[in-house]
Order: structure tokens, then sequence, then C-alpha cells
């Protein structure tokens, strides 16, 4: 018994767990909580940005909520802006409703958090 505790101290620094998958060629930046993919990127909405989706957490929505949007290859939020935009002029058969993991509750709650975030942008004059 004693045996089986023996490196118990040896693999304390050993994270619990590996990554099942690779990351993309840019790499997973913790600190922004978006994928870097480069200095010339656009997002799929065609306009080039820099806020990342992590700032929507500030205003309702969760990791879990945002995950479908950045496995999509949505990581900003102006990105994200523009799904609302065009889901709002047309609801039925958006881009937005049409993601994988995006049911009408969390659609709703993007729209939400997108209109919370614009509100505060415009409200202290933030520029990013």
């Amino acid at each position: 018994m004693a045996d089986e505790y023996a490196n118990a101290s040896e693999r304390a620094h050993e994270p619990p767990y590996r990554p099942l998958r690779e990351e993309p060629a840019g790499g997973w930046d913790a600190e922004a909580d978006t994928y870097r993919i480069g200095e010339d990127h656009e997002e799929p909405s065609g306009e080039r940005a820099s806020t990342p989706i992590a700032e929507l957490h500030q205003h309702g929505l969760t990791f879990h909520q945002t995950g479908p949007l950045r496995t999509a290859g949505y990581g900003t939020a102006q990105a994200v802006a523009s799904l609302v935009d065009g889901h709002r002029a047309e609801p039925e058969g958006s881009t937005l409703s049409g993601l994988p993991g995006m049911g009408t509750r969390r659609v709703a709650l993007v729209c939400a958090a997108v209109d919370a975030w614009r509100a505060f942008r415009r409200d202290t004059g933030a520029s990013r």
C-alpha cells in the first residue's frame, strides 16, 4: 500500500487531464479568451475586429453559451453582433439560428448580450 502512494508528490504537478484535440494553428489565447488566427484575419462577417468574444460574458452570456459561436469561428464581439444584425433582418434561416447548438433561447440570450454590449460601448464611449 505504501508503494501505491509513493509517487503521489511527483504526480502532483501533472495536469489532471490532457487535451482531447489539438488546438488550431493560431492557438488559444487564454488571456483574450479567443483563438489567435493572425494579424490579417477577417471574421466570417467580413469585418476586421478586435474585441474578444469574452467581452460578451460581462453582458450576460456564459462560456457555454458562447461555445457554439467560437466553434463556428466567430471569436469576436463584432462578429457576433453582425450575426445578430443578420438574424434580426431575417430570423428564419439566419446564420445565427442555423449554427449547431444555437436553440431559440440561446439565440435570444446572444441578442440581448449584444444589445447590452453595444449600449455599454455607446454609454462609455469605448472604442473596442
